[in-house]
């Protein structure tokens, strides 16, 4: 008996590290973990939700390795939490350089009260073709889903498209991009058999909008059929409230102070229609209810104003949807929670790499992977720096070593107790290859040339013209400690300008992070830490530049200031000897 018990044991944990370490497909590299909670922690549910689509929300802050995803996210795939399971996903928006990413998952169920149910992105597959299917993303109720990502379209199997359209596209919106009105545009959409309100299971609309401005009984959202039947979202001043007109009645929901809207904010709003009641949520919220029977109705839709263009709404609208059926409390949560910017549904967890696949990620190699196009740009006029001043001072080290040797077989030719200077040039040999670099000898060949061509007229010197050869003398060392000073002074430009173009984009990296972590709605240090350790790349790159070069540039002073001074103290050695053999 416990032979079998240890069997069973043995087969269970067998089972749990098989499970553990499953891998979807062996043609995907890598897989992000997300978490799903509606635990009092995350999104509270009261009921199970079957068939949902939820925003996943690519940023710094739980995604950094955008790298190794194709251009477009081609090779993403989502898998259930048993991950066996594909799930249905698109992209609305995705961009690898930005580190941004947008992306509808539907799932299957989403249970209340755990923190348990999961699911995985795999990416890592540079053979991969795209696998998205946006109508299947949502279900068989969701009669109209307009991203506005470029252009109002339907992204549902109905395909009720804009008859016309004249918004304005609205970059940076809600969730990616969105559309503007400003008073004058309007988009419409034609009656459709999937768009017609049926008192028996209602219909609901959900939206994100901004408002710019105070409104006068401004129309955001307009369904109304030839009969005179219609169902209206309207803001009066800040306040938001639904509006059903009849044939002979124009009724509203009640205006709550509560419920007022922030101006140049993103806010959501939802209504629900039934056969007797309309319903308004603000921001996740019940807020108002009309008590009134509806009649089936079978209209025209309108964006941004009535059906004939009047009470215009100035602001910007986001992610309209539509579903054909009473939606729950839970519903309209989950899409303020979920879609807005500070996500607690979706929360990203483990990353994992299958085994052999690529080769770890290293801290140094990791921030230079999320260097942006400034910081590339920055990173790499550093690094040309750093090549060319490391150049500079090989060549130059090499120049000042050979002068040196030079100077110094110089210096043992050169017989200090010479009693005649003309004599002595035949023993020095100035035209021996050996003493090519020699800056004394370049000095010595100079002051005999000019010594000779006065001894030819005179055989004593008259200081005037000890002091012409001196002159001359003297201009050739300034001569040769230009020649030795050369390129020098690139070399304080790189310990001078290295530090500061380091910071310069380092500075821009921190504000390209900034931004991109206002864009993505979620500020923690998970955000902000790869995006500011790329933007110190840059810092490490100047530093790396001026130390080198700072230490080189003060070894190669040192040793040219020697050979300049061993210079002016043969000059002064020789006019003395001039002095002494040839003077009056």
């Amino acid at each position: 008996m416990k032979i079998r018990n240890i069997a069973i044991i043995v087969i269970a944990l067998l089972t749990l590290s098989g499970n553990a370490n499953a891998w979807w497909n062996k043609d995907w590299d890598y897989r992000k973990e997300f978490n799903l909670d509606t635990t009092a922690t995350g999104l509270p549910l009261e009921a199970t939700m079957n068939e949902t689509a939820v925003l996943v929300k690519l940023h710094l802050g739980n995604f950094t390795y955008f790298a190794d995803t194709m251009p477009a996210g081609e090779d993403i795939r989502f898998i259930a939490g048993d991950d066996i399971t594909p799930l249905k996903h698109h992209i609305e928006y995705y961009d690898p350089l930005q580190q941004i990413g947008l992306i509808w998952v539907k799932l299957p169920r989403l249970s209340p009260a755990t923190n348990l149910e999961k699911i995985y992105m795999y990416y890592g597959n540079n053979n991969a073709v795209s696998g998205e299917d946006e109508p299947a993303t949502f279900g068989v109720d969701d009669v109209l889903v307009y991203h506005f990502d470029g252009v109002a379209k339907d992204a549902t199997a109905y395909l009720n498209n804009p008859q016309t359209n004249t918004s304005i596209e609205a970059p940076g919106a809600a969730i990616g991009a969105g559309v503007e009105f400003t008073g004058n545009e309007t988009i419409t959409i034609a009656s459709s058999p999937s768009l017609r309100v049926v008192p028996d299971t209602g219909a609901s609309v959900s939206m994100w909008i901004k408002i710019i401005g105070q409104q006068d009984q401004a129309t955001v959202f307009s369904y109304s059929e030839e009969s005179g039947n219609a169902i209206r979202l309207k803001i009066d001043d800040v306040n938001p409230y639904v509006e059903f007109t009849s044939s002979d009645a124009v009724i509203a929901t009640p205006i709550i102070s509560e419920a007022e809207l922030i101006l140049d904010t993103w806010n959501h709003l939802a209504f629900t229609v039934s056969a007797g009641a309309i319903v308004l949520y603000v921001n996740g919220i019940e807020t108002a209810s009309l008590e009134t029977p509806i009649p089936e109705m079978g209209g025209m839709l309108a964006l941004g104003s009535n059906v004939d263009s009047s009470q215009g709404f100035i602001g910007q609208i986001d992610q309209l949807h539509i579903v054909k059926r009473v939606v729950s409390l839970d519903w309209v949560s989950l899409a303020f929670s979920n879609q807005g910017p500070s996500d607690l549904l979706v929360v990203a967890g483990a990353d994992g790499q299958q085994e052999g696949a690529g080769g770890g990620h290293n801290p140094l190699a990791f921030s230079i992977s999320k260097l942006t196009l400034e910081g590339k740009i920055t990173t790499g006029t550093l690094m040309l720096m750093l090549l060319y001043g490391l150049y500079i001072m090989f060549a130059k080290g090499m120049f000042i070593g050979s002068v040196k040797k030079s100077n110094l077989l110089f210096a043992e030719r050169f017989a200090d107790d010479s009693t005649d200077l003309v004599a002595t040039q035949a023993d020095v040999n100035v035209d021996d290859q050996a003493l090519g670099r020699s800056t004394l000898n370049g000095v010595y060949k100079a002051a005999m040339k000019e010594l000779t061509a006065r001894l030819a007229h005179a055989s004593n010197l008259s200081p005037n013209a000890i002091g012409s050869i001196r002159s001359g003398i003297d201009t050739v060392i300034l001569r040769q400690t230009q020649r030795l000073n050369s390129q020098m002074v690139l070399l304080t430009i790189a310990i001078a300008g290295g530090p500061f173009i380091g910071l310069l984009g380092t500075v821009m990296g921190v504000m390209i992070t900034f931004a991109d972590v206002a864009l993505a709605g979620n500020v923690d240090v998970n955000a902000i830490a790869p995006g500011i350790s790329a933007a110190l790349v840059a810092t490490v790159a100047g530093l790396l530049v001026a130390i080198p070069c700072l230490f080189g540039y003060n070894y190669l002073a040192a040793q040219i200031k020697e050979i300049v001074s061993d210079m002016r103290v043969f000059a002064d050695e020789f006019q003395a000897k001039i002095t002494e053999q040839y003077g009056e």
